[in-house]
């Protein structure tokens, strides 16, 4: 169901002129998503694993153009996944997963301290 929801959301971004909020909200309320989503995925600030398949050669180029540090556009990264990991591309993802590890910490120090509190 997600990945053909991605695909919908993209193709649909395709078709309009311009980006704009009442399109994304008309689209996220139909699919049950949130019009932010739906943006993200136009925009391709997020989705854009699933959604590189059905990209245009362009589209390709733009991404890479915008998301690849200097050295991966010198080596002629094709390829996104490919990137190095000093990218642009994988700050997200090193936000991501220090975020990640911020919560599991969070939750991790939550379950110590209400098991203390048991034990007195």
């Amino acid at each position: 169901f997600l990945d053909c929801t991605v695909d919908v959301v993209f193709n649909n971004g395709q078709s309009l002129d311009r980006l704009r909020t009442a399109a994304a909200k008309d689209l996220a309320a139909e699919l049950g998503i949130q019009h932010i989503v739906v943006r993200d995925i136009w925009t391709r600030r997020s989705w854009w694993k699933e959604t590189k398949n059905i990209w245009t050669q362009e589209e390709m180029q733009s991404f890479l153009h915008k998301h690849l540090c200097e050295d991966c556009k010198h080596k002629e990264i094709l390829d996104p996944e490919n990137a190095c990991a000093n990218c642009p591309l994988n700050e997200r993802k090193k936000n991501q997963a220090a975020s990640a590890e911020r919560s599991a910490v969070k939750r991790s120090m939550t379950k110590e301290g209400k098991r203390d509190h048991h034990e007195e």
